[in-house]
């Protein structure tokens, strides 16, 4: 049973409160969440959103006619990145199909705009892929919804990739 499988068959569940994301994969257990704490927010430009990254992530723009989508990677383009992601604020999301019929894949329930979302996951062999759309629940008339997407090279990348979504949220004022 591929790894991604018995991720998604242990029942794992992300619980966003504020911005501390606990990891649980049975009733009791946690995974380590050291990596949300150095986690620095960053303004999700002409939107009215932040999303915690790591310091050496940027977060690049780049625009439609109606909506935008938002790239999240290492700052130093030299380096091989352990996970990367992105995601698209518009009114008309759709999901990416799976470019090789070898990826195995299984749902997860996870948030994302502080709403438990159905995400897929893949394990694929050049490493794990995840997205998600969901509601942002805001009236701006634009972005409507957000379709979140990533890669990652293993399953700790993959569980990263997913705690960074559970902070995208509407600026506070």
């Amino acid at each position: 049973m591929s790894s991604i499988l018995k991720i998604a068959l242990a029942g794992i569940v992300l619980a966003a409160l504020g911005t501390a994301v606990f990891l649980s994969l049975r009733e009791g257990d946690t995974v380590d969440t050291t990596f949300v704490s150095p986690l620095q927010t960053k303004v999700v430009p002409h939107s009215g959103y932040v999303i915690d990254l790591p310091s050496n992530y940027s977060l690049k723009e780049n625009t439609g006619p109606d909506f935008s989508v938002f790239y999240f990677k290492p700052i130093d383009t030299t380096s091989i990145p352990n996970f990367y992601g992105g995601f698209y604020l518009g009114n008309y999301p759709s999901r990416f199909s799976v470019a090789n019929n070898s990826c195995s894949h299984a749902p997860l329930q996870a948030p994302l705009f502080n709403a438990l979302e159905e995400w897929t996951l893949f394990d694929c062999m050049n490493g794990f892929s995840s997205q998600a759309i969901g509601a942002t629940n805001t009236k701006d008339g634009w972005d409507t919804y957000v379709h979140a997407f990533g890669h990652g090279a293993d399953d700790e990348a993959l569980h990263k990739l997913v705690t960074i979504f559970a902070t995208l949220r509407k600026k506070e004022k």
